[in-house]
């Protein structure tokens, strides 16, 4: 037996028919929430160097060194929970819609600063290596920073692709209108 009153309320129906959507959701825009915010504090933290003591990539590098390939896979993951309604064909509201348009071009926009920072920082990385061993990287330790950069480098691609590819599947799902 359906209660006249839920079967007429959309939402509704759209709550008891799958109610862990909104809480995946929510768990995927926060993490994608925090990964935002370590980028941005990365980015204040090059206001604290000395002006005239590091160039701009040096100061612009050093703050992504900690930001590895993991904080690009929380990106990926945090964009596959926010786009579960459109992977799994289920209605959503216009909001929740538009929520999901927003943490998807904010994860595009993450992607992409993230891969300029795994660059910088490991420019920054080498500089630091040469400055405090008095001479050139040994051929060994280049590959290492090589391999640690390809790592958060591929990463980001992948958080990248991730979004650019919930952002056509988003455009192809049409939100239904009232719920």
């Amino acid at each position: 037996m359906s209660d006249p009153e839920i079967d007429a309320d959309p939402a509704a129906d759209d709550e008891l028919t799958s109610p862990w959507i909104g809480l995946l959701t929510a768990v995927g825009a926060g993490l994608i929430a925090v990964v935002g915010v370590q980028v941005l504090l990365g980015l204040a933290q090059t206001l604290t160097f000395p002006g005239g003591e590091f160039d701009l990539p040096y100061r612009l590098g050093v703050p992504f060194g900690p930001l590895g390939p993991s904080t690009s896979l929380t990106l990926v993951v945090g964009l596959l929970l926010v786009s579960l309604p459109a992977l799994l064909g289920e209605p959503v509201s216009l909001e929740r819609d538009r929520m999901s348009g927003l943490v998807v071009t904010a994860t595009i926009a993450l992607a992409i600063i993230l891969m300029f920072g795994a660059v910088l920082s490991t420019r920054a990385t080498i500089i630091d290596y040469s400055q405090q061993r008095q001479g050139a990287v040994p051929a060994a330790v280049m590959i290492q920073f090589v391999k640690t950069l390809l790592g958060s480098l591929g990463a980001a691609a992948l958080a990248l692709f991730t979004g650019v590819v919930m952002r056509r599947l988003r455009r192809t799902e049409v939100p239904t209108p009232g719920v």
